[in-house]
């Protein structure tokens, strides 16, 4: 049986329909699987910015609960100032330990690993001075707490650079992810697609970005 031109072009027309929409299928698989991986990478950063930060309030307003059981004369205000530094820093170590466990680079587990042995080394001195501000020695607790200043201070900066550190991947992360949401809007609109020699090509809306460009 003969096939007519008519039938040829309606033929040829058709595979490359076919043709340009899988390509569009397989592209948009891939694009979703790039930002299933990018919004789970985001939702980490978030989390780890929200933990590390957390520590950090948690440490420094320990240091001005036991400066307040330090200065009150009253027993009372000095038992519930206590009780309350042990309670943040409890949720500082706790929040500390939730940072790390979100870290899955080798880089930051190194650098986690370092602020931990600050972070271990602060706390287990805070520890000895809140309990011996609560048994009574004040002056004791004090010294304790006032000679490891220093490396409290470094430890602070280095919890704020760990924020900072998330907070920038975690920007990063978004970044590509609002690129590949817009990418997903314009290559499941048929319109933006149209035959080349090629088989298909670029959205129109990429074409005008790049001439511009």
């Amino acid at each position: 049986m003969k096939v007519n031109l008519r039938e040829k072009l309606i033929g040829g027309f058709a595979v490359v329909v076919l043709l340009l929409v899988a390509v569009a299928a397989v592209s948009l698989i891939r694009l979703n699987e790039a930002i299933n991986r990018t919004d789970d990478m985001y939702a980490r950063n978030v989390q780890g910015i929200q933990q590390v930060l957390l520590s950090n309030r948690f440490f420094i307003s320990f240091a001005r609960d036991l400066r307040t059981a330090v200065i009150t004369q009253d027993a009372a205000a000095r038992t519930k100032a206590v009780d309350q530094a042990r309670s943040e820093l409890e949720e500082g170590t706790k929040a500390f330990v939730a940072y790390g466990a979100v870290l899955t680079s080798e880089a930051e587990k190194q650098a986690f690993a370092e602020l931990k042995q600050r972070v271990d080394q602060t706390t287990a001195t805070r520890v000895k001075a809140i309990d011996l501000v609560g048994a009574g020695d004040v002056q004791g607790g004090w010294a304790l707490e006032s000679g490891h200043m220093p490396l409290v201070v470094e430890q602070n900066t280095m919890l704020d650079k760990a924020g900072q550190e998330q907070s920038d991947l975690a920007l990063a992360a978004a970044m590509p992810r609002r690129v590949r949401e817009q990418q997903r809007r314009s290559w499941s609109s048929p319109s933006q697609w149209s035959p080349r020699s090629s088989g298909w090509e670029l959205p129109c809306s990429w074409r005008t970005r790049f001439l511009r460009a």
